[in-house]
Formats: structure tokens, C-alpha cells, sequence
């Protein structure tokens, strides 16, 4: 980020600890992550709708799985299950897809009581993980995701490995926080409009099918972890004297323009754009990826139509 890059003294690098809120972790997935990457898989990361608890019948579990070789999991995975692979089913081909980020899969697996239950998994190196973490001025693809406080993580590399990965989550979300500092049309402001601006992040710099209050529910279900998250990362910010607290609330004292920060996310639009509809229909498969934009169009439109009768009544 430029403004690290000009002031390395000032803006904050990380914190000691990453705030994940509490919550039961799915032993499915768990198990899933284990069997599926072994010695490889340094972490899994739950996330999405299960997470957040707006998941509805046919919402998919999500998962992230950062491992040390892509390419030894690729292999592995490809002999076991084949099918969620897009064409060409080749390790070579995954692996070089593996170097933009995020590679992510559809599969559906079998839980306790025979019930079939859908996931999307991705997959990413811990070295791609942890630069995109960190590259906050040339995307959000991966930070964004990691700047969302409704992750569950599931550590089981060594020490060191998960202090390295949940240091990376912490670089994404001050990002995020000199982004949305930046966003603020006020030089004072409140801790409210901060999270909105916060929590919209990665919606402004992607092009995806989503629910049109998804940020208001975002902020609604998880308000009280995102204050936990964000304010010990705020607390730092005064500290470096890059926000002054006001008898009003916050003061911007030095941060990017909302014109720098505003084009930064515009310039994103489309690398993530290729990624979301373009790599992702490659990882998947064509039919696939169909398929799943079908799944959040239809998610979506009930959504709306449910929300439609709720204001008429």
C-alpha cells in the first residue's frame, strides 16, 4: 500500500492477536480439510453464509484450505475426487491457475446421517495467502475476504505457521481500515459510518451476485464482533496518529484521499471481475460454474421478493 510504502513508521504493521468470533467450528469440514491436504494443509479457514448466519436451505458450506505445496495437493486431490475439477483435469494446469490467488471448487460430501451437503473449497498457497493479505493497493481478492470478522479458523500447522497466517488476516484488516478511513467524505466522523465503509470494501472493488442489503445484514448480525475486532486496530490508528478521538468520535489526521481510495477500488473492479467469472468457470468447470451463479441468482431473488412482501406489509 502507498501509504505504507511512504510512511513504514506510521501506519500500523499488525497486532499481536487476531479477533475470531466464538463459535462451534464444523467437524465436517474439519475432518474434510484434514483428509484432503494431511501434512500440507497449514490452515483452514470457515467462512460465508454458515459463518455469518444468514445461510439459507441451499446455501453451500465454505471453506478455505492454505497449504504449503498447491501443487501436491492438486495431484492428490485430483486422483481422489476428479470431479470437481474443470477441464483440462491437469495438476500442471491447477497449479499455474494457483498463482492468481484463490482457486476454488464445488464438491458435495456426505454428512453423519447420509444427508448430501454442498461446499465450495478454495484452495491458495500459504506464500500467495499471505501477499495478498498484504498487497492492499492492487487488490482486495484475498484480503477482503480476510478483512471480514465472521472467519472461523482452524489451525494446524506449527506455531509458527499460524502466527504467520494470523498475522496476514491482521495486515488485511488495517488495509482495510486506512481504506475506509479514506472513504470518510468528513474529516470527523463516527466509529457507524467507519464500519460501513469498511464492511463495503470488497463489494465496491468486486463485481458479484449478492443480496442489495447484504452489508446492512453483514453489520447487523455481527456488529458487536466487528466492534471487538475493529477497535483494538482503531486504538492503534491514535496511537500512530493517523485518527484523533473528538468529543463527536473520530478525526481523520492523515490517511489516502477518498478520490485515491475510491480509484484504487474502481482499478479492481475488473482483475476481479476475470477472477470471479472467468479463472473460477476454469477451476470448476463450465457446467459448474453455471450452476452456481444459478444457486445465487435464485438465493437472491427469493431474498428479494421475501423482503419485498415484509416492506409491503
Amino acid at each position: 500500500m502507498r501509504l505504507r510504502k511512504e510512511n513504514p513508521s506510521i501506519l500500523p504493521t499488525s497486532l499481536a492477536e487476531a479477533y475470531f468470533p466464538p463459535g462451534k467450528t464444523d467437524k465436517l469440514l474439519s475432518n474434510v480439510a484434514r483428509e484432503r491436504a494431511g501434512e500440507n494443509l497449514v490452515g483452514m479457514i470457515e467462512y460465508g453464509s454458515h459463518v455469518t448466519g444468514d445461510a439459507t436451505s441451499t446455501s453451500r458450506r465454505d471453506m478455505i484450505l492454505i497449504v504449503k505445496d498447491t501443487e501436491k495437493l492438486h495431484r492428490e486431490n485430483m486422483s481422489t475426487s476428479p470431479k470437481d475439477y474443470g477441464r483440462p483435469r491437469s495438476v500442471a494446469w491447477h497449479t499455474f491457475l494457483n498463482k492468481f490467488g484463490f482457486n476454488f471448487y464445488l464438491t458435495s460430501l456426505k454428512s453423519n446421517d447420509g444427508q448430501n451437503i454442498a461446499v465450495k473449497y478454495a484452495v491458495i498457497s500459504s506464500k500467495n495467502f499471505i501477499t495478498g493479505c498484504s498487497n492492499g493497493d492492487l487488490e482486495l481478492y484475498v484480503a477482503g475476504r480476510m478483512q471480514k470478522v465472521a472467519l472461523r479458523p482452524h489451525f494446524y500447522g506449527d506455531e509458527k505457521e499460524e502466527e504467520q497466517i494470523k498475522k496476514a488476516i491482521n495486515t488485511a484488516r488495517i488495509d482495510g481500515v486506512t481504506f475506509a478511513l479514506g472513504l470518510q467524505e468528513k474529516q470527523e466522523f463516527n466509529f457507524d459510518t467507519l464500519l460501513h465503509s469498511y464492511v463495503s470494501l470488497s463489494y465496491l472493488a468486486d463485481v458479484r451476485i449478492e443480496k442489495p442489503d447484504k452489508i446492512a445484514t453483514l453489520i447487523e448480525k455481527s456488529k458487536e464482533d466487528y466492534i471487538k475486532m475493529l477497535t483494538p486496530i482503531i486504538d492503534e490508528f491514535v496511537k500512530s496518529g493517523l485518527i484523533e478521538k473528538t468529543d463527536y468520535g473520530l478525526r481523520k489526521a492523515h490517511s489516502l484521499s477518498q478520490e485515491e481510495v475510491e480509484t484504487i477500488l474502481k482499478n479492481m473492479k475488473l482483475p476481479t471481475a476475470i477472477r470471479n467469472f472467468g479463472k473460477n468457470t476454469l477451476t470448476v468447470g463450465f457446467g459448474k460454474g453455471i450452476i452456481y451463479a444459478g444457486e445465487k441468482i435464485i438465493r437472491t431473488t427469493l431474498h428479494n421478493r421475501r423482503r419485498s412482501r415484509y416492506e409491503k406489509t
